[in-house]
């Protein structure tokens, strides 16, 4: 009698928690345009439970390294936002062989939503910008590990000179990736005023008409945001906010200002090696 009291209490643990998420973030159609995702102030991601409503694990939150990168050229520079294939490359190498499995940031973001568990070892790597060499560089390198990426692209710098077009960014997607917004002109957005509804709306109502994609996140420029900027990347139906920061651990608390980790140019791979949680 006590089993059966203990069932149906995490049955209903369970069922109460999944009526509790917004229902257009369960599949996916999950923030999609006009569709805004909101999480109330008492949404704690706390039980991961089965179709039955048993209990697989304890979510309070997910330790997942989010690392960010900005330019991978072919030699290399001494320089904050550069870095070289062959470190690049060797860094892929490390996160292989030691069992790291690359996820999406809607991956990372659903999982928060809808309290699911993660393969062991997971790892979200991001780019910014939208720069050509990713393309040309990244991408063969990280298609070798079966690694799959999140690229953020500025709305006005798409086809621009040096910058991805628009077959590049249709072959990332085919290839796995995802496809995020890091805003339509790149400007702070903690001092527009009312221009930031152009930046947030416009930027992924462009990217998603020119790229016939779903664009879910949202990248803060130079990882500046305040308390009105984040609600309305919020409201907007975004899945998820990123920005910068030293942990890699996530919860629905902070589901709009995801930490990433900022890996250098002039950043050995001793340094590197010791950003990540898992060896």
């Amino acid at each position: 009698m006590r089993t059966l009291l203990v069932s149906i209490l995490i049955l209903v643990l369970g069922l109460s928690l999944s009526a509790s998420l917004p229902p257009h973030c369960m599949g996916q159609g999950c923030g999609g345009w006009g569709s805004p995702v909101m999480l109330g102030e008492d949404f704690h991601c706390k039980l991961a439970v089965d179709e039955h409503g048993r209990v697989l694990q304890a979510v309070e939150s997910f330790q997942v390294p989010v690392l960010l990168y900005h330019h991978i050229t072919p030699e290399k520079q001494f320089s904050k936002y550069y870095l070289s294939k062959e470190a690049f490359a060797a860094q892929m190498d490390y996160l292989d062989q030691v069992g790291y499995t690359t996820l999406t940031m809607r991956q990372l973001a659903l999982a928060i939503h809808n309290c699911t568990p993660l393969p062991q070892r997971p790892i979200v790597i991001t780019f910014d910008d939208g720069n050509g060499d990713i393309y040309q560089y990244a991408f063969p390198i990280m298609q070798q590990h079966g690694f799959v990426g999140v690229m953020y692209l500025i709305g006005d710098y798409l086809n621009g000179e040096g910058l991805l077009n628009i077959a590049q960014v249709r072959e990332l997607a085919r290839s796995g990736w995802e496809i995020g917004s890091h805003s339509q002109s790149h400007v702070d957005l903690r001092y527009v005023g009312k221009k930031v509804k152009d930046e947030v709306l416009l930027s992924r109502k462009g990217l998603k008409e020119k790229l016939g994609l779903t664009v879910d996140s949202f990248a803060y420029p130079y990882g500046m945001t305040t308390r009105n900027v984040t609600r309305f990347v919020q409201e907007a139906g975004y899945l998820s906010g990123v920005g910068l920061g030293v942990t890699d651990v996530h919860t629905a608390d902070n589901l709009y200002y995801l930490s990433r980790q900022e890996i250098t140019g002039w950043m050995t791979f001793s340094e590197f090696a010791r950003l990540l949680p898992f060896h």
